[in-house]
């Protein structure tokens, strides 16, 4: 030692982290250790002790002024109906003054909550409803400041309207849901993160000490997770929360799982969030034990109930206002940069708040309901007065959009769940002026938060609305707290609310539903005077389309050649008569019995309703997800009455912005066509996989570029040199692989392989087990075909896909129905519906639940928590699921979860074929499309146009529209050719098996010349054809049974890309030669 001012302590004394933790067992304030750590400059836990007890007095004193302070800060920032003196008769002044006994204070507000409010319901003179909300938080500034995202969080704004997925991003790091509120974790997971440093003895130590009391914590943690996957594997018994310690211990538990789950957690821990399977079977069995009580007593609960029959959620309750009421006492915990573990798990958590809420309402909306008295009783239960009002609170303290978006979705789901279920008056009041101040305005959106934001709004004020007309229309009037004036909401909201009456118009199968008025006064301006709909011509109308009608209608409007042209000129084209035009109508059958000026009138309405939607598509976001919100949803439904030119010009504007320049640089990519024909290798020889090796790296650039062709196709061991021939025959390749055994990519539908029901030739995707990852290097693949279809959207070179109405529907946001599964498996719900029915039966004859179990273990001896799958694999329901056999009582939940995988089997890889379709094509805009429109802009029409086809020919040489051989040609490929043979020859002649949909589509005319041999040999001779300019040259056969022969056995066996640089003589005649496919 040099002297006596050298110390051995800073070796041997622990960090402070452990000492504080100490102190505060035997009885001391944190804050006041703090201080004297900080003032004395000392570690050792004698000397602060000594120091606490010399100076206890003066401390206390101090201590004393700071919680009368903190008391009257808390109580000043209550809610606004609460009488405050009222409430301090409940609470003396020595039960709440500190952070700890804010429990006294929740315990009040729980117990007391109706006795605490001030029974006036005036209204304050102060004509500045914002200020007059927020002045007991202490919230500088005015609306506009409030408004403002204050995150410090940067995150990347776009215009969603035109953006791109980057695949080399994670897809979540790209898309802001509607109510998502996790922040980045890195803030956190640096505090974890070692770092090589030359460190001093004492910091050395004191890390060793903290490293050593860390992995004591982790083994602990790591122990009783161990024992939770233990426990949720077997789903016959109840945790036993109870054996680990009180209620306080297990919140605190829950906190600590969370803290593991979203920050500690390593990539090789299961991806199961313990802590949500914790809470809510605990929740479960305490809230069945709540309803079971008010069945046998028709009592309400009461909190000394509550404590008794559910004292877990009563705790997580009494936690969360605790938590919330110490955000009001200091804002900035809302903001807390946790550091480490022990901060987590102390300090209030707003995100662990909204963790608790979502689960809360998942006991309620969860896909086994329960009945809706029941939903009605637990609701205030869950969700009392005190906590919705103190969450508003949070709503107007809080700077950062997530938040009060959270907020927000959380009130309008409990207004949608139970109409019993009211915001109180304050909280109406402060939401409709905000609402009005902050109408509805694409152009003052300036980022997408703002955009979740007033979606959001908008949503909960919509319902909100809903609520307060149906009011109105029952006779049985109820005191409401407040009345929304909707003269003051403005034009653009009503314009949302009057297409969505339309839309429930349209829809309404019992024609009931009229349309509003707001929409019939704008006809004049949509359609001009002459042109302009009334009330009795619409409801004439309306009593004769049924959606199969509607669709039928709509469909021929978007064919009809002068629809894009001029609106007058379609309608004046159209037969007016008063009765029936089957003959106009003739591939429309549902028309044929309507008269002609009733769908005159239809096509009207179609017409005003679609330029109508269109100034609605710029006030709401399309890339939200069915049931993210309930407006979208609602106009979503009208998408099928909008017409597609409308729609494509939203979309054709971002395909323009997105295109890239046009290059001479285009990559060559090598086929092999004797290794395509080898079927080995899981699919690795498929020309697919060969165009997938060579282009996915830079396909989401390649395929956004202006040139005609994307790239040069060169067959190996072939003289083809492309033109443009190869590369369209390369593509129809390409799609045939992907619909087939070829690939292990898709499979064969339910249906094909049975021979039973309808879509025997769709292909789904193959099924990965669902406890598993998708390997990279398939999720690539599926990306690829993604790409391929963005690419066919673009450039008009369509692929011949036949896919499921399932899997469109998820590429333009749709909601995948039992139905849709049942399309392509006739018998994947039978037994479970039968076995239903039985059931319901046996409940209806008094059956006893033996004899429900007998009735099972009869009709399901065999069968346990498994599914069979779409593509055959059998796999667990749940963990453990092969050895839990069936019985009544865990029968609902089997066909649940036998649902609920059939519904979302296919989610993960047609979210892969999501992603690279909108790498390539922005996909804001493809929401508005229906199924069927976005399988044409991918796929074609499914049937050729042979009329389309004719309109863009030309003739050479002595051959005419009217010459016999010409005439003989058309008879057979429109009369006697079926869909398969069509198809061969359009790959015959142009390389692919799809025509142009429409005139504009069309990059050059099909030609037909007359191919010259001697008159002898005529017969004999093979058309040839040019796929790289679209020429057929056709001899002049002698009968149509000739040119039926000679063209079929050409478009099946000589459409191989060969040749090409070489002319070929005119055939020997002898059937077994033939002229090939000629690329020239």
């Amino acid at each position: 030692m040099k002297s006596s001012n050298y110390s051995l302590e800073i070796l041997v004394a622990p960090p402070y982290s452990i000492i504080v933790p100490s102190l505060v067992d035997i009885g001391y304030d944190t804050f006041m250790i703090r201080d004297i750590v900080q003032a004395n400059r000392t570690l050792n836990i004698q000397s602060i002790d000594a120091v606490l007890r010399d100076m206890q007095n003066e401390l206390f004193t101090i201590d004393d002024e700071k919680r009368l302070k903190y008391q009257k800060n808390i109580l000043s920032k209550l809610s606004p109906s609460i009488d405050k003196e009222m409430l301090k008769s409940f609470l003396p002044l020595s039960e709440f003054d500190a952070d700890d006994n804010i429990s006294n204070l929740t315990e009040v507000m729980l117990l007391h909550w109706n006795e605490i409010q001030y029974r006036s319901t005036e209204e304050s003179a102060n004509t500045n409803w914002f200020y007059q909300a927020v002045q007991r938080l202490n919230i500088g500034g005015n609306l506009t400041e409030w408004i403002r995202d204050k995150s410090t969080t940067e995150i990347e704004e776009a215009d969603s309207n035109h953006s791109l997925i980057d695949l080399a991003r994670p897809v979540e790091e790209q898309t802001i849901t509607i109510h998502d509120t996790q922040d980045d974790c890195k803030r956190i997971s640096r505090s974890i993160q070692y770092s090589h440093q030359q460190i001093s003895h004492q910091q050395y130590f004191d890390s060793r000490l903290s490293c050593e009391h860390e992995l004591i914590s982790i083994y602990a943690h790591y122990t009783i997770l161990n024992v939770l996957k233990v426990w949720s594997n077997d789903g016959s018994s109840i945790f036993p929360w109870e054996k680990f310690s009180d209620c306080a211990f297990i919140v605190t538990l829950l906190r600590l799982f969370d803290y593991h789950y979203n920050y500690t957690r390593l990539y090789t821990d299961e991806a199961i969030d313990r802590m949500t399977l914790l809470v809510v079977t605990i929740l479960r069995v305490e809230t069945n034990e709540l309803l079971k009580y008010h069945t046998m007593t028709y009592d309400d609960i009461v909190k000394n109930v509550l404590k008794e029959k559910a004292p877990q959620l009563y705790h997580l309750q009494k936690d969360t206002i605790v938590q919330l009421i110490q955000f009001l006492s200091n804002r900035q915990l809302l903001y807390y940069d946790y550091e480490n573990k022990s901060t987590m798990i102390k300090q209030p958590n707003f995100k662990f708040i909204l963790k608790l809420m979502n689960m809360f309402l998942q006991l309620l909306t969860e896909k086994s309901p329960m009945k809706q008295h029941e939903i009605d009783f637990l609701l205030p239960i869950l969700f009392p007065d005190v906590l919705i009002n103190l969450l508003f609170d949070i709503f107007l303290l809080s700077s950062r959009h997530q938040s009060k978006i959270a907020i927000l979705h959380l009130f309008f789901t409990l207004l949608k769940t139970s109409k019993n279920f009211n915001l109180s008056r304050h909280i109406l009041q402060f939401l409709f002026h905000l609402f009005v101040d902050l109408q509805p305005n694409p152009t003052l959106v300036h980022s997408r938060l703002m955009k979740a934001f007033q979606i959001t709004f908008m949503d909960l004020m919509f319902l909100l609305c809903q609520r307060q007309k149906n009011r109105s229309l029952t006779t049985n009037q109820t005191v409401v707290s407040f009345e929304f004036d909707f003269s003051q909401f403005s034009q653009n909201f009503h314009r949302i609310l009057t297409t969505i009456d339309v839309i429930n118009a349209l829809t309404d199968r019992t024609k009931q539903a009229s349309f509003p008025d707001a929409f019939l006064q704008e006809s004049p301006a949509l359609l001009g005077n002459d042109y302009q709909l009334t009330k009795d011509e619409i409801e004439q109308s309306n009593s004769h389309f049924d959606i199969i009608a509607d669709r039928q209608l709509i469909h021929f409007m978007n064919n009809h050649s002068l629809i894009n042209s001029s609106f007058i000129d379609f309608i004046n084209n159209l037969p007016t008569e008063s009765l029936p035009d089957p003959t106009y109508y003739k591939v429309y059958p549902s028309l044929w019995h309507i008269s002609a000026n009733l769908i005159r009138i239809r096509a009207k309405l179609f017409y005003q309703f679609s330029l109508y939607f269109e100034e609605v598509v710029s006030m709401i976001d399309l890339n939200l997800s069915p049931g993210q919100s309930i407006l979208i949803d609602e106009l979503q439904t009208g998408r099928v009455y909008m017409l597609y030119r409308m729609k494509f010009q939203f979309f054709n504007n971002s395909l323009v912005i997105t295109q890239l320049a046009s290059d001479d640089s285009l990559p060559v990519v090598n086929f092999d066509p004797v290794r395509a024909s080898s079927n080995t290798n899981h699919g690795r020889n498929t020309m697919f996989y060969q165009a997938y090796e060579q282009l996915y790296s830079n396909a989401h650039l390649t395929f956004r570029k202006l040139n005609d062709r994307l790239w040069r196709a060169q067959y190996l061991g072939m003289r083809s040199c492309d033109q443009g021939g190869p590369y369209r025959d390369s593509i129809s390749c390409i799609s045939s692989d992907i619909c087939s055994a070829r690939l292990p990519l898709f499979v064969l539908c339910p249906n094909g392989r049975t021979n039973s029901g309808l879509n025997q030739d769709r292909w789904i995707p193959n099924i990965y087990p669902p406890n598993k990852p998708i390997s990279n290097r398939t999720k690539k693949q599926y990306q690829f075909i993604g790409q391929l279809m963005g690419m066919a959207i673009r450039k008009k070179h369509y692929l011949d896909l036949k896919f499921p109405s399932l899997l469109w529907k998820q590429l333009v946001r749709d909601q995948v129905t039992i139905e849709d599964i049942e399309a392509i498996d006739a018998q994947s719900f039978t037994l479970i519906n039968e076995i239903e029915k039985c059931i319901q039966q046996s409940n209806q004859s008094s059956a006893t639940e033996c004899d429900i179990n007998d009735l099972l273990s009869s009709i399901l001896d065999e069968i346990r928590f498994e599914v069979v799958s779409s593509a055959g694999q059998t796999f667990e329901l749940i963990p453990g699921g092969k050895d839990i056999p069936i019985t009544g009582n865990n029968f609902k939940e089997y066909c649940t979860r036998y649902r609920d995988y059939r519904l979302h089997e296919f989610d993960r890889q047609i979210e892969f074929i999501r992603q690279g379709l909108y790498s390539v094509v922005p996909g804001y805009f493809l929401s508005l499309f229906t199924i069927v429109e976005l399988e044409e802009a991918v796929c074609g029409k499914a049937r050729i146009d042979i009329e389309l086809l004719k309109q863009h020919t030309t003739y050479g040489g002595r051959y005419t529209p009217n010459s016999l051989c010409i005439q003989r040609f058309w008879t057979v490929l429109a009369e006697m050719f079926n869909e398969e043979q069509q198809k061969l020859f359009l790959k015959f002649v142009s390389g692919r098996c799809t025509l142009p949909r429409y005139h504009d589509e069309f990059k050059s005319e099909f030609r037909i010349d007359p191919y010259n041999v001697s008159n002898a040999s005529t017969d004999s001779t093979l058309p040839r054809s040019h796929t790289c300019s679209f020429v057929l040259d056709l001899p002049a056969y002698s009968s149509v049974d000739v040119m039926y022969n000679r063209l079929n056995y050409a478009i099946t066996y000589c459409s191989s890309i060969d040749g090409d640089n070489t002319m070929n003589d005119a055939p020997a005649p002898n059937d077994a030669d033939s002229d090939w496919s000629d690329d020239d």
